[in-house]
């Protein structure tokens, strides 16, 4: 996931939505990223380049918002269909129901509204997350928006058919990191997280979401 620590921006106002690519936004530009396996008006669906895991996959905001939190209901409404398909996708190809993940605008290294989906068994993190009294769960996406309304820094978190919110420097939000870097196989060498992936695992996600598709238009 490779997201820094950033300070909390504080409320923020309504964003517009920007037309315009930002300089030096490298979610701005398409064609710094793996080609798309599949888009909609307003997002991209693309194997991250440097995944955490093999069939770690990135939904993109194609105007450039600073979280989903901030996307109005339509955005969401495409966001909540795009990564349910994502999320059917690795489980049928990877057989593991992935951790979906958002940074909000707290912990990001690219200023840019993306959602992870990774494919790791995280045991007893629902029941981490439910005991955890800063812990939130929720029922979708217009409680993040809500919370970024109100106080600006946040973590979403969705497992299985369950969704939390985290405090944006909270304990339980470094903890879920910490757990994602290592069932994944990450190691911390000189300062960094070295990812256990190459760039074979990046192109075959997107052969792998090729031929899903296609059964899909077999059955």
């Amino acid at each position: 996931m490779g997201d820094a620590a950033a300070a909390n921006p504080g409320p923020p106002s309504d964003d517009p939505m920007p037309s315009e690519p930002v300089d030096g936004c490298v979610f701005c530009h398409p064609e710094l990223t793996p080609a798309p396996l599949a888009e909609t008006r307003s997002l991209r669906l693309v194997p991250d380049l440097y995944p955490v895991a093999p069939g770690h996959l990135l939904v993109i905001s194609k105007p450039h918002l600073a979280c989903f939190g901030a996307a109005p209901p339509a955005v969401l409404d495409e966001l909540e269909e795009l990564s349910q398909r994502a999320r059917g996708f690795i489980r049928d190809s990877y057989r593991l129901d992935p951790v979906i993940w958002e940074n909000g605008v707290s912990g990001q290294t690219v200023f840019h509204a993306h959602l992870h989906l990774i494919p790791v068994h995280l045991e007893g993190l629902i029941e981490t997350l439910a005991a955890d009294p800063e812990s939130l769960e929720i029922e979708g996406w217009e409680a993040v928006r809500e919370r970024y309304r109100a106080h600006g820094s946040y973590h979403y978190a969705a497992i299985g058919d369950q969704r939390w919110l985290l405090e944006g420097n909270g304990a339980m939000n470094w903890e879920v990191r910490r757990l994602i870097a290592v069932t994944a196989g990450l190691r911390y060498i000189d300062g960094r997280w070295v990812r256990p992936t190459t760039n074979d695992d990046v192109q075959l996600a997107a052969r792998r979401w090729q031929e899903w598709t296609a059964a899909e238009l077999t059955t």
